[in-house]
């Protein structure tokens, strides 16, 4: 599903491996769901998924603030945001299972996450932060 993936690396080594380990733990989730995988095998790649993500935005925060970026609480917003629809799916699916609902809830989460935080939202503190190293900011 994210075969493009390369698209999400913008030249900021920091960054760039994160995501790249990001996008291969997604995949593995969105591929257990789509191959029909048993409920506890989601749901152990999801949490797998979860945790590398919060290991990753408080690097990206510690990297962020280093460079000074000027929008980083506003990014951090953003992590927040992402942080709690994550709690809030997995209540739901403590609460009621798997259901088909929280299941395309976790791969919308998930694929809108990557396409929109990845693609746009770390897009530009990537530019940023290149351009910081060139001397640009």
């Amino acid at each position: 599903m994210l075969k493009d993936s390369e698209k999400y690396m913008y030249g900021v080594f920091e960054l760039d491996t994160e995501h790249s380990e990001l996008i291969a733990r997604a995949e593995k989730v969105m591929a257990s769901y789509q191959k029909g995988e048993a409920e506890s095998e989601i749901l152990r790649l999801f949490e797998y998924l979860s945790a590398y993500v919060l290991v990753h935005f408080r690097n990206e925060e510690k990297l962020l603030s280093e460079y000074a970026y000027p929008y980083l609480e506003a990014h951090k917003a953003l992590h927040r945001e992402f942080k709690q629809d994550v709690i809030t799916l997995q209540d739901d699916i403590d609460a009621h299972g798997l259901t088909l609902n929280s299941r395309l809830k976790l791969m919308h989460l998930t694929s809108e996450w990557i396409d929109h935080h990845i693609g746009v939202e770390d897009n530009k503190i990537a530019t940023f932060i290149l351009n910081t190293r060139k001397g640009g900011n």
